[in-house]
């Protein structure tokens, strides 16, 4: 599995709202991270100033002898950039995929101020959890549901996931007992995570929580 050494957030001002250490405890500070997000703000804007076509949307990709930075800037103008291990395939999708968290979980949260530091602990749980799978197959729910291997064969999203798919189908095809155990552990899987009563639960949880901080704010 490829490694993920770190995940910054930042606002549309350059502002670090949240950052996240996988692979390199201990080497940056809170001061280092705040100046690697100001400094990466304002590259990717030089590089938008740079480019002789108009309409460029800054740095997607940095790559340098001991790691790749991968950059998301969404519509409003906040930049999602991973840095990790070098050649590390599909963190575009990755990127999209801590898009759709942060617009679920952060945008979402009516405790949250726009443009301020991220403190959202079902943010984080879920960002954990999608960084903790298969690098290369995020998209999405599907990941979710589908353990890589166990329950099921992933492929990455759009184009470059035609050539992957295909060898999956031929894999499947051609492995009837690999094919009937990934069926029985997938089955198990629904039965004991995603049946009505666990949705049931997560969403008695999101609403308790939502009334914890409603309570907390009102007391205060």
């Amino acid at each position: 599995m490829a490694a993920i050494y770190s995940l910054y957030i930042i606002n549309k001002s350059g502002g670090l709202i949240f950052y996240k250490d996988y692979g390199s405890a201990g080497r940056m500070d809170t001061n280092d991270s705040l100046r690697v997000a100001s400094l990466w703000h304002s590259m990717h804007a030089i590089s938008q100033q740079l480019s002789p076509v108009s309409g460029c949307s800054g740095i997607e990709l940095l790559e340098a002898d001991t790691f790749d930075l991968h950059c998301f800037q969404s519509l409003t103008g906040t930049k999602f950039f991973v840095v990790c291990e070098p050649g590390t395939q599909h963190m575009e999708a990755l990127l999209k995929v801590i898009y759709e968290l942060y617009t679920d979980y952060v945008l979402k949260n009516p405790f949250y101020e726009m443009e301020m530091p991220i403190r959202c602990e079902l943010f984080e749980i879920n960002l954990t959890q999608t960084v903790q799978k298969d690098r290369g197959t995020a998209a999405g729910g599907t990941t979710e549901i589908v353990l890589n291997g166990t329950t099921g064969l992933l492929h990455p999203i759009g184009k470059e996931g035609i050539t992957p798919l295909a060898k999956n189908i031929v894999k499947l095809a051609t492995h009837v007992e690999r094919r009937l155990t990934m069926g029985k552990r997938g089955h198990e899987r629904v039965k004991e995570m995603f049946l009505e009563h666990h949705m049931a639960h997560r969403i008695a949880a999101v609403l308790k929580e939502v009334l914890h901080k409603s309570k907390s704010s009102s007391q205060s």
